[in-house]
């Protein structure tokens, strides 16, 4: 797995991938890989408020969010052509208001920032 983190504010900024051949591409198998991650990642400090289906270019992810005790956590993954991306931020409870509107900004434009093309697929300008 290759793994790259930032830390500021109290907030962890996360963007990872792994490469398997036996990851599963059909809309089924996908659905049910990425519920059982997402299920597999509670514990009993750890809750799964919200698992949804996503679509990144047509293609199958999940979203959802893990509580635990002093943080929020919100991940995307998406399957593509053998390797699992997931991109994700953590932030702790008990930061300021003015901290909170600022982050949920940044949070989506961090998400929308993810993007995929096909190496067959024109490249945006």
């Amino acid at each position: 797995m290759h793994d790259f983190k930032i830390v500021k504010r109290a907030v962890e900024w996360r963007v990872n991938y792994a490469d398997d051949e036996n990851f599963a591409s059909d809309t089924a198998s996908l659905k049910e890989t990425y519920s059982r991650s997402a299920e597999s990642l509670q514990r009993e400090n750890r809750k799964l408020i919200l698992k949804k289906d996503i679509y990144l270019n047509n293609r199958l992810g999940i979203e959802f969010v893990l509580e635990e005790q002093d943080s929020i956590s919100t991940t995307r993954a998406f399957l593509i052509d053998h390797r699992l991306y997931q991109v994700s931020v953590e932030k702790q409870k008990k930061i300021s208001s003015t901290v909170e509107a600022d982050l949920s900004q940044a949070v989506k434009e961090f998400f929308d920032s993810f993007n995929f093309w096909a190496a067959h697929e024109p490249q945006p300008n």
